[in-house]
């Protein structure tokens, strides 16, 4: 995959710097970066080529969305789109947390309060509950890290445990699984 520079609208990158979301006018890749092969190429200049190196990202996924705005949380890559819907993106899903009734701007996220901030051209802020412990839990579950999934299962309270079940139904995980989110604790 290679993109030119005037296809790009935005790059954004995760706070750890493993992941980047490429925004263009009619969709958004996720890659992932990969730093060795950087490094390698670095060491032998051959392996750089016209467009760079091309081992340096892996493509994670493409989907045809526009992105207006975006903010990582995690390994999460939340965004605003062209038909004002406010989604988050985790390991090749996209789960909906609300439908806007205008555009609006993704200020930023306040992981202690468990709020994502967006505000509209009028300056008028709303606020959106979204738990790191869902986002957490979901990443892991996505890196197949079901040891650490188990962990933070406990600290997501019943009243959020149907979220859970719906994503891992998407998953096509097993009856008894979701059942364990909804008994679990």
């Amino acid at each position: 995959m290679i993109l030119k520079a005037a296809q790009i609208w935005k790059v954004y990158w995760s706070e750890n710097g493993e992941l980047c979301c490429i925004t263009t006018d009619e969709s958004f890749f996720v890659l992932k970066y990969n730093p060795e092969a950087v490094e390698k190429a670095q060491g032998n200049r051959e392996e750089i080529g016209e467009d760079g190196i091309e081992e340096a990202f892996d493509v994670v996924g493409e989907i045809d969305e526009t992105v207006k705005t975006g903010v990582w949380v995690g390994d999460c890559f939340i965004y605003t789109n062209s038909v004002n819907r406010l989604n988050y993106y985790v390991g090749g899903e996209i789960v909906t947390i609300a439908h806007l009734d205008r555009m609006m701007y993704l200020l930023g996220y306040i992981p202690k309060d468990n709020r994502l901030y967006l505000g509209d051209k009028e300056l008028n802020i709303v606020s959106f509950s979204l738990l790191v412990s869902v986002l957490e839990y979901q990443t892991a579950v996505m890196r197949r890290d079901f040891e650490t999934a188990d962990k933070i299962l406990p600290m997501i309270s019943k009243e959020h445990r149907s979220r859970v079940a719906h994503f891992l139904e998407k998953q096509v995980r097993s009856e008894p699984v979701t059942q364990q989110v909804y008994n679990h604790g």
